[in-house]
């Protein structure tokens, strides 16, 4: 009988043990299941549970490096080392089943109970492997949990609350479990208000809700600046030139013509569909809500893209689509590790006995994390503050869609394998809790204000600059939204990249080395918007002590900046070196990094005699003493163009010397 049912279930006897109602009560109770000695597992092939323990991947999504993925790995790593001992003793350990049902509290908090209900006090959620000596020495323990998956109907499911991914494009219990989400975020999450209607931007879609088998639009202009109402808007890639965009010709056909959405590219048809599911009567597009071939009407509406964003009741997230033909909504691209896992059937009846008619499974998975960095989505800059500025996101995954909002990283349909943890989360949304401070003043002293901002927008413009624009000239213009934004939270102002109240500190960027990057025509050299290529402002961070002055022209427009600061010929840093003195140099970058500009900054630094024309601006003292200073070249008295920057050595010679008032442009 006993062998009949474990050959039937595809489990040793062990296993079969386990995987029944007494076996996991008992585990739940006393937290370990003693298995059997290492060395018998890869006797047992037919045993799937134990088959997978010993050949396949138990850990799942890692940081770490790990040489023992399975129990097979413990001992071929120790056959490598040629210690027979040492593999003698490992094939003589036992192997345990171990439950930490306390590592699922985060679950609890961060998920509604599953039709209505607590875990029980059966609940297990998840097991661990561990290896132990005969004597009760731990000698391994897989880092993370296997997790126990079951259906929402399954009797299993009194021993966990985890379900199976069950995302297979839009169905009647994604559109419930996504309205029930948006729901409760609008009605109970504080930092997440206010979430009733909002000022309506200059243009939207309007979503006709007939019976016709697929919703059409027309393109409605809102009233001035006083309609209020609820609406989406849409985060997505272009891909590339838009064959459907709205211009000054179409415009009036547009407003007058109600169109089919299957007329739209699969991108703008799906974010319909979706808008509709939603409930929501108005959709904000980019390429259909803005005149693209009107110069006046793109600089007016990306002015208003921080207002767009943050007053959109959710923003629609098509993050695996890499164009506006590809759609997401059945999207077939893979981003995200997939590991495999183990499903059991498990006995409901008297231990060891299988009722035919009232059995049971539990599937085993190792964690899994939606690989959101790899996202198309999160590799464009013109999308980057759409994900910041929207109060909430709604992300369209390749595992399944989830949202995010300003109170909650991550919210999906029920808890399941995927692990959403903030650092595997992209992009971070670190303006989220500023969004306070606007309606409540918590940052209080300038200088508390100027501190908190300088490290925020460290981290902004690397992440920033990281990502891709097909136009580099739209550098400035991509991320306005998030100026805009900051700008009355933190009292300042901001000219080209560089805030008024650190000013010093936003200078002292460099181009990360690596990636050509070249000159950006008609902005100020003194911005790193001025440059393709990734942003390092690791200098911001180390900055001691100011020691120049700056101001602006009046004309926020302007790209003049007025500095008062020590200037150094490159003659006298390159002379004392020549005269046999020491290397007053420490480390030099250069803004261009393409074949001609890497090498004219090279030349000049590495052979003195050419370097007649460089000037260093002594802007601060790091920590480490050093000074730190902007290399520039000089083509009349007194006005300067910035090439790059350098960190010099001996600090006292240099602020010795007289500030003189120069110009940088």
């Amino acid at each position: 009988m006993l062998a009949d049912d474990a050959t039937r279930r595809g489990l040793c006897q062990q296993c079969c043990s386990l995987f029944s109602t007494q076996g996991l009560r008992k585990l739940s109770a006393t937290k370990r299941f003693r298995h059997s000695i290492l060395g018998t597992f890869p006797d047992r092939p037919d045993c799937r549970f134990c088959s997978y323990l010993w050949t396949e991947d138990l850990i799942g999504h890692s940081r770490a490096p790990y040489s023992a993925r399975c129990l097979r790995d413990l001992v071929n790593r120790a056959s490598r080392s040629a210690r027979q001992k040492k593999v003698n003793m490992l094939l003589a350990s036992w192997v345990f089943i171990a439950n930490k049902s306390e590592g699922l509290g985060l679950y609890s908090t961060l998920y509604p109970a599953i039709e209505g209900r607590s875990a029980s006090e059966d609940d297990i959620g998840g097991i661990f492997i561990i290896v132990e000596s005969d004597s009760g020495s731990l000698l391994w323990q897989s880092p993370h949990e296997l997790r126990l998956v079951t259906s929402a109907d399954d009797p299993c499911r009194i021993f966990t609350n985890l379900r199976h991914l069950a995302y297979d494009g839009l169905s009647a219990d994604l559109e419930t479990s996504l309205n029930s989400l948006l729901r409760t975020c609008r009605e109970t999450h504080t930092l997440c208000q206010p979430s009733g209607p909002a000022l309506l931007p200059s243009r939207l879609l309007q979503i006709y809700r007939d019976n016709t088998s697929s919703p059409r639009v027309r393109l409605r202009v809102t009233s001035q600046e006083d309609e209020m109402g609820l609406y989406a808007a849409l985060s997505y890639c272009w891909g590339g030139p838009q064959l459907l965009r709205l211009t000054k010709d179409n415009i009036t056909r547009f407003q007058d013509d109600i169109v089919d959405s299957n007329a739209l590219p699969q991108t703008l048809k799906d974010a319909v569909i979706v808008t509709r599911l939603l409930g929501l009567e108005y959709l904000w597009i980019d390429s259909l809500c803005i005149i693209q071939d009107s110069v006046q009407d793109k600089e007016r509406e990306i002015g208003r893209m921080c207002a767009t964003y943050q007053n959109a009741t959710v923003t629609i997230a098509a993050a695996t689509s890499s164009s506006v033909s590809e759609g997401f909504l059945d999207r077939t691209a893979q981003f995200s590790t997939r590991y495999p896992s183990c499903t059991v059937d498990v006995s409901l009846g008297a231990e060891n006995a299988i009722p035919h008619d009232n059995s049971s499974s539990i599937s085993l998975v190792p964690p899994h994390i939606q690989d959101t960095e790899n996202f198309p989505l999160n590799k464009r800059g013109w999308t980057y503050q759409e994900a910041l500025l929207s109060p909430r996101l709604l992300v369209f995954g390749d595992l399944e869609p989830f949202i995010r909002c300003r109170t909650a990283n991550a919210m999906s349909q029920s808890p399941s394998c995927i692990r959403y943890m903030s650092a595997t989360i992209h992009p971070r949304r670190i303006i989220s809790n500023k969004v306070r401070y606007g309606r409540d003043g918590d940052v209080e002293s300038a200088n508390d204000r100027s501190d908190e901002l300088e490290f925020l927008w460290r981290e902004l413009v690397e992440e920033y600059t990281r990502r891709d624009l097909s136009f580099p000239q739209d550098r400035q213009h991509a991320i306005t939204g998030i100026v805009d934004f900051l700008s009355p939270t933190y009292r300042d102002k901001c000219h080209f990249g560089i805030w008024k109240s650190c000013a010093v500190a936003c200078l002292l960027w460099k181009v990360t080395p690596g990636r050509e990057s070249y000159a950006i025509t008609d902005l100020p050299t003194w911005s790193w918007m001025s440059v393709t290529g990734q942003i390092d402002l690791d200098y911001l961070v180390y900055l001691d002590s100011p020691e120049a002055q700056i101001e602006w022209d009046a004309e926020a427009s302007t790209h003049a900046m007025h500095i008062k600061c020590c200037v150094v010929p490159s003659d006298e840093v390159f002379g004392s070196m020549q005269a046999g003195g020491p290397d007053l140099i420490a480390e030099t970058w250069a803004d261009i990094h393409s074949s001609s500009g890497i090498e004219a900054f090279t030349t000049v630094v590495s052979f003195p005699g050419n370097a007649k024309d460089l000037y260093f601006l002594i802007l601060g003292r790091g920590t480490n003493g050093n000074m730190t200073a902007l290399v520039a070249t000089s083509d009349q008295d007194a006005v300067y163009r910035r090439v790059g920057l350098a960190e010099l050595r001996g600090s006292d010679m240099w602020l010795s010397k007289p500030r003189k008032d120069v110009l940088l442009e």
